[in-house]
């Protein structure tokens, strides 16, 4: 269970009426709130819901019997009025998940629909999860909602998803004698797979292993970078660079350049483990042509990471809050994408023209 549903816990005990859960894992944070659910109110019943299924339940054991998914329950109103029959002759606490609930609360009825639940829950609790790949949400009842950014898995989850299907190759090797396939050797190894998986939902983790072990009969770096290569450039805001050359490459700027040392010391573990600050970045300043960004090529050449570059030319718009949506759109990008260097090019643009 991820630290983000931990959080969520709290609000279960603070009888929160209505959670936006950010994500686009379903499977997974479903899971997380079944298992949340079981342990916080364990005699609730648990239900998913969206617009082309309707109602399914989902049981708490293997041994519990789901009921029959209800399609008549597909739109709104009709689930509504569904959820205030059941509360007003059953005591039993239901729990709903909605997906794709965002696309519709563009209607007055949904809306309405939202806020009588949430006036109705004074009486009696009536959690409302709504899972979303969208933070925004509509004015009329923003108020109602705690969002949870739900998040990317952990490096430890990424490890031992790594090491399972490493182990399953292992003992495929050995019972059937497939001297085609190779394993990793060592945890070193594994590690490797593991950074290189960072930024990647489960699922594209777990697709990306079964698909470079039938194309590659291994765990191929390249493969797997490439999918992150291929997820920079299809959001058209952000430019993919592997540095060719490090800051050893680098003529003069010799400040600059044990500055920069310094900033990568205190990436270390040891650092952390010591207590030294995160370092914020840093700010290059000069006319064109002296070498602001081949310097932060040269950073991520020496730190082993790809160069990200993020020009303000593509983010600004004339029109009211595009901009915004298009840098929290490269951002999460370059979250998911993991380690990296950061280079926001014309940054002034950003500020104005006042640099």
């Amino acid at each position: 269970m991820r630290e983000s549903i931990e959080n969520a816990r709290y609000l279960f005990k603070a009888r929160q009426t209505c959670l936006w859960i950010y994500t686009i894992e379903e499977e997974e944070v479903i899971r997380d709130i079944r298992d949340l659910v079981s342990q916080e109110i364990p005699n609730a019943k648990l239900y998913v819901w969206s617009n082309t299924e309707g109602v399914k339940h989902i049981p708490f054991r293997k041994s519990e019997a789901p009921e029959p998914v209800d399609i008549k329950l597909r739109e709104v109103p009709a689930l509504f009025a569904s959820i205030r029959d059941r509360l007003t002759k059953d005591d039993t606490c239901v729990v709903y998940v909605l997906r794709d609930f965002h696309n519709l609360l563009g209607d007055p009825r949904t809306r309405r629909c939202v806020r009588d639940i949430a006036e109705y829950a004074q009486k009696k609790y009536i959690p409302l999860i709504v899972i979303s790949p969208v933070t925004e949400i509509h004015s009329e009842i923003a108020h109602l909602f705690k969002t949870v950014d739900y998040g990317l898995p952990t490096e430890q989850q990424l490890a031992e998803i790594t090491h399972a299907y490493n182990t399953k190759l292992a003992e495929k090797i050995n019972k059937e004698g497939r001297s085609d396939l190779i394993c990793l050797g060592s945890k070193e190894e594994e590690q490797e797979v593991v950074n290189a998986c960072k930024g990647l939902t489960i699922k594209e983790v777990k697709d990306l292993f079964a698909q470079s072990l039938q194309k590659y009969k291994s765990f191929n770096l390249a493969y797997l970078l490439q999918h992150k290569i291929e997820m920079v450039k299809k959001s058209g805001l952000l430019d993919w660079k592997q540095p060719q050359i490090s800051l050893n490459d680098i003529g003069g700027h010799s400040d600059l350049k044990n500055y920069l040392l310094e900033i990568k010391e205190q990436l270390t573990p040891e650092a952390r483990n010591f207590g030294l600050p995160a370092p914020k970045g840093a700010l290059f300043l000069g006319l064109a042509g002296c070498g602001k960004t081949m310097t932060a090529e040269a950073f991520a050449g020496t730190l082993g990471v790809p160069m990200l570059s993020l020009s303000m030319s593509r983010i600004m718009s004339r029109f009211v809050g595009e901009s915004e949506n298009k840098i929290d759109q490269a951002l999460s990008i370059v979250r998911s994408v993991g380690n990296c260097v950061l280079l926001l090019d014309e940054v002034e643009k950003m500020l104005g023209g006042n640099c």
